[in-house]
């Protein structure tokens, strides 16, 4: 977010100093980063909630898969996540596993054994990845 619009959320934040933010539609996480690490300057404690369906992001994209990768973002972009979650939402796919390791290199890396409606958990110091998949692949990602 951009000149006037976050300054007028910054202005907000002056007056009524909220420690929780809800977001829904997140797509990159840089708006929500900015509003708290404003509110942290502030001396404040947030507590953050961010929802996106990711609907501009395309079959194409996906189907390339994520490699390793911690949920605070490339270049800490997403310094404010604590905490990933995602569901996998269908199963008419092939490929798509999803891995967790020490470190970006896979070093122990480890399968996540999964099905449609489970709940994957981690801090988000946690290195993960996601392989490449055929067929339509949906997963509903939280960070927190």
């Amino acid at each position: 977010m951009k000149g006037p619009l976050i300054e007028n959320f910054y202005r907000l934040f002056d007056v009524i100093k909220p420690q929780r933010i809800c977001e829904i539609g997140t797509h990159d996480g840089k708006s929500a980063g900015q509003m708290c690490e404003y509110l942290l300057q502030m001396g404040l404690t947030v507590d953050y909630t961010g929802y996106d369906l990711f609907e501009e992001a395309n079959d194409e994209t996906h189907k390339i898969g994520h490699k390793w990768h911690k949920d605070t973002g490339t270049d800490n972009h997403m310094s404010w996540c604590q905490v990933g979650l995602s569901v996998l939402l269908t199963n008419s796919f092939t490929g798509g596993l999803m891995y967790y390791a020490d470190d970006d290199s896979g070093k122990n890396k480890t399968l996540v054994k999964r099905k449609v409606g489970d709940l994957c958990v981690h801090d988000s110091s946690e290195w993960h990845m996601v392989e490449p998949h055929e067929g339509k692949r949906t997963v509903l990602l939280i960070f927190i």
